[in-house]
C-alpha cells in the first residue's frame, strides 16, 4: 500500500461515484509519495500546500498551493516519482488516476493528440 493509500484509509478519503478521483485530507508532514513509487496519479491542491522535497539533500524543490495541479508530466512519462511529496500544512488534495488523464487525451481530436505526442517526444 502506498503512502497515499494509507492516508486515504486513515482519513476517510471520499471517492467520486465514477471512481475517477479521490479527495484526501492530509495532516502537516504526511507523505503523499516517495522516490521510486509509481507515478500513477496526478494531483490538484484543493487547499493547503504540497512540498516536493529531495530528502537526502534536505532541499525543497517546489511548493504547490491551492489550485495548482502537479504530476501530469510524471504520469505521462510512465515512470516513478524521483522525489518525496508531503503536505506542508493541513492540506486537502484530489488525486486523479492515470486512466482519467488518458481518457481525456484519447477523446481529443486527432490534431490535438498529434500535437501532444510531438511535445512528449521532444521535451524542452
Amino acid at each position: 500500500m502506498t503512502a497515499r493509500q494509507i492516508t486515504a484509509v486513515k482519513h476517510g478519503a471520499s471517492p467520486d461515484p465514477a471512481g475517477q478521483r479521490q479527495r484526501i485530507s492530509l495532516f502537516a508532514n504526511e507523505v503523499i509519495f516517495q522516490p521510486g513509487s509509481p507515478a500513477s496519479h496526478f494531483y490538484l491542491i484543493d487547499s493547503g500546500t504540497v512540498l516536493i522535497v529531495d530528502v537526502p539533500n534536505k532541499t525543497i524543490l517546489k511548493a504547490y498551493t491551492e489550485g495548482d495541479i502537479f504530476g501530469l508530466a510524471e504520469v505521462l512519462a510512465g515512470g516513478n516519482w524521483p522525489f518525496t511529496a508531503y503536505a506542508g500544512m493541513r492540506t486537502v488534495i484530489t488525486c486523479f488516476p492515470k486512466e482519467c488523464l488518458m481518457q481525456t487525451l484519447n477523446s481529443l481530436p486527432d490534431s490535438h493528440q498529434d500535437y501532444l505526442q510531438a511535445l512528449m517526444d521532444n521535451p524542452a
